[in-house]
């Protein structure tokens, strides 16, 4: 057809005046990259992750059938580019792995934007799998400790034979009954700086990525055999399966935590143009310290009259499991913050969510009190 059109005739592309034209009259629709672009990490931050990565393996010499890295991944059944229009309401469905150093796959755990699961949902999904929801299809506080159940019921850990598990500072992995599972059950918890996974993430780096692009190639062999149908959450768990099949190798397992440098423990697996300088020493002097530095969390009951709880950091693990004492305090995430309830002071805790605008509102009662 030949239509007249205010396009550019010779590169037959929409101009940069339509798109700006376009994206006032659909606010609706943002512009956004599909992969943050992401390149250097923090030299120092980077040091700190391997010393309380050896300092864990030389007090427990963890096998490497005991060693564990876990993350999230989002995936949908619409096919991605670089850079995509798309509707913030789209269908986004967590799926939580986990691998070990000798090869071992955690069974997945899928989490669904749904009010209510259906069996269909659970069909031909990888064997052992776990099936949940969330209003956003986002992992939570409470979904990571039902996660951590999954994970010990796989793994078997125990005080006597503990397991080493190194994740993210995302927020949903930070709260008083995670880590109180972790201290029960004998899981040490590593945690990687922020902003480094697509470095230092096992996971991250070699699993994601082919598996994502099996995934999507399953959905386009079903979509060419189902014309004019759409894929359904019905349909998720079995094509997953397809691609999680194709890539959960031992060898991509054993490769992966070798080029991370995270076992063997081998902090020069970095080259020099993977690191940045970080902060200089006197910046890094005024810093405070904070949960979301990477480190060994361990709970402690630290309260006393007038005080919060709090997490403190150590140099290894927990103090059950035969580890030193505590020696650095660090502030609590979800916070703890006092406030007025019926003439009353009493502690609430707050988590990452919630906490700015809770502390908005109480300022702002204190204020007109």
């Amino acid at each position: 057809m030949n239509l007249n059109h205010s396009f550019n005739k010779e590169d037959r592309l929409a101009g940069k005046d339509w798109l700006e034209g376009f994206l006032k009259r659909n606010p609706g629709i943002p512009l956004r990259r599909s992969r943050k672009n992401r390149s250097t990490v923090d030299e120092k931050e980077v040091k700190m992750f391997f010393d309380n990565l050896e300092g864990a393996m030389e007090r427990y010499k963890f096998p490497p059938d005991r060693v564990y890295n876990m993350d999230e991944t989002g995936i949908n059944t619409v096919q991605m580019s670089s850079r995509v229009l798309a509707e913030k309401s789209a269908l986004h469905i967590t799926v939580v792995c986990g691998m070990s150093a000798s090869g071992s796959f955690v069974p997945p755990m899928f989490i669904y934007p749904r009010q209510k699961l259906t069996k269909e949902m659970k069909k031909n999904g990888p064997a052992g799998s776990s099936y949940h929801r969330s209003k956003t299809g986002w992992i939570n506080e409470e979904l990571f400790v039902v996660w951590l159940q999954h994970f010990v019921n796989f793994s078997k850990p125990d005080l006597a034979n503990p397991v080493l598990l190194v994740l993210d500072n995302d927020c949903s992995h930070i709260s008083l009954e995670s880590h109180e599972i972790c201290r029960k059950t004998g899981i040490v918890l590593v945690s990687l700086p922020p902003s480094t996974s697509h470095r230092m993430q096992p996971l991250d780096v070699a699993l994601f990525a082919p598996l994502k692009n099996r995934f999507y190639e399953a959905c386009r062999v079903w979509m060419s055999d189902h014309p004019g149908e759409k894929i359904s959450t019905e349909e998720i768990s079995e094509l997953f399966n397809t691609a999680f099949v194709g890539v959960a190798s031992r060898q991509n397992a054993v490769s992966a935590f070798r080029k991370t440098g995270m076992y063997p423990a081998d902090p020069d697996a970095f080259n020099r143009e993977d690191l940045s300088p970080g902060l200089k020493d006197e910046e890094c002097d005024n810093q405070t310290s904070s949960p979301e530095s990477c480190g060994v969390f361990e709970p402690q009951s630290t309260t006393s009259p007038g005080s919060s709880r709090s997490f403190q950091v150590c140099d290894v693990a927990s103090s059950d499991l035969g580890g030193p004492s505590c020696s650095q305090e660090v502030a609590l995430c979800p916070k703890a913050k006092e406030v007025e309830r019926n003439g009353k002071m009493s502690c609430v805790v707050l988590d990452c969510s919630q906490h700015k605008d809770s502390e908005k509102k109480f300022k702002k009662r204190k204020m007109e009190t």
